[in-house]
């Protein structure tokens, strides 16, 4: 076992010194090669689109009070026969305020929602767009959330802190679970954060910082590396990466046959328009498989796909498109 345990190190001490003395990469600009008109008109939406595993795209949009509250989510797909609104009945949602959507690599759609009753609710839809479940959720009193994520089978991944209204001792501290498809609580996860948080903190919007992989695990985006957690609650292994560049912070994740791409972001104040740059990990190996940047007009990424490569959202006139850039 010592020398088992003696080449092990010895291993991560050359992956290391290899890494430090590694070149800084350079990334491979994104060329566009094709791009579908959408049949429908341009919408606008909040945070960060998700995608499944057929390409299809979803977007938080405003549908009843034009406000990030409103429980809508769109289904924008290249075959326009299958574009489908998910919002909740309008005597429903008159109650409840979205924190976050899921969608699992299948496409199943769920939605967080807090309640006026006090529980908070996750809603799931059919393949037609239609409510045909809810569960509360068995959590802590002045619960917020920060992540979530609904595998295809139904466990559901939720992260949060206790917000100003909980006790002083209790204010800020994390709360990382697994819940069964009941909404009962399965298992508490060793957050991969350390240390409280701001207990003012508002979630991250449907920021894409957490997925589900093929293999049912969740993967977890945190600024320099992605925690990978099974659905029995452990963490099976981290995958560490490098920012690109020292101004550049990691913003979201997407998941496609065996690879990720950590989306990087940068927003410049005077133009107001973010540079985006892509890291793409195969996650078995942990290792790059390459660094890639878009135009700066090539608009909002929303998916990413081995086969395909990256998907954007883009204007044309009245209308918005679909543009891809395949990774070369």
């Amino acid at each position: 076992m010592c020398v088992k345990l003696a080449m092990l190190l010895l291993l991560a001490a050359v992956s290391a010194a290899a890494q430090q003395n590694q070149p800084p990469v350079i990334a491979t600009n994104l060329v566009a090669s094709s791009s579908q008109l959408l049949d429908i008109p341009r919408f606008s939406f909040f945070g960060m689109p998700l995608c499944d595993d057929r390409g299809d795209v979803y977007f938080h949009v405003p549908l009843a009070s034009n406000s990030i509250n409103d429980s809508s989510v769109l289904k924008v797909s290249r075959n326009p026969e299958d574009t489908l609104l998910y919002h909740l009945p309008s005597d429903v949602a008159s109650k409840t305020a979205l924190d976050f959507f899921s969608v699992s690599p299948s496409g199943k759609v769920r939605f967080l929602d807090e309640t006026l009753e006090g529980p908070l609710t996750v809603f799931s839809f059919d393949s037609d767009g239609t409510v045909e479940g809810q569960v509360p959720l068995d959590v802590p009193e002045h619960f917020r959330s920060d992540d979530f994520a609904v595998a295809d089978n139904g466990a559901i991944f939720l992260s949060g802190h206790l917000d100003a209204e909980a006790p002083k001792g209790s204010q800020g501290k994390r709360f990382v679970a697994i819940f069964e498809k009941s909404g009962k609580l399965r298992s508490r996860v060793t957050p991969p954060d350390s240390g409280d948080v701001d207990p003012k903190a508002a979630g991250n919007g449907n920021g894409g910082t957490v997925a589900v992989g093929i293999d049912g695990d969740f993967y977890i985006l945190r600024a320099e590396k992605i925690v990978v957690v099974s659905q029995s609650g452990e963490t099976s292994r981290t995958i560490p990466f490098k920012k690109p560049a020292s101004d550049l912070s990691a913003s979201g994740l997407r998941l496609s046959a065996g690879l990720v791409a950590v989306q990087f972001a940068k927003a410049d104040s005077d133009t107001r328009k973010v540079h985006f740059e892509f890291l793409v990990l195969d996650i078995a190996l942990g290792s790059s498989n390459g660094l890639y940047q878009p135009p700066d007009d090539a608009g909002a990424p929303v998916c990413f796909s081995r086969s395909v490569g990256f998907i954007f959202l883009a204007k044309e006139d009245k209308k918005n498109k679909l543009v891809i850039y395949p990774m070369r």
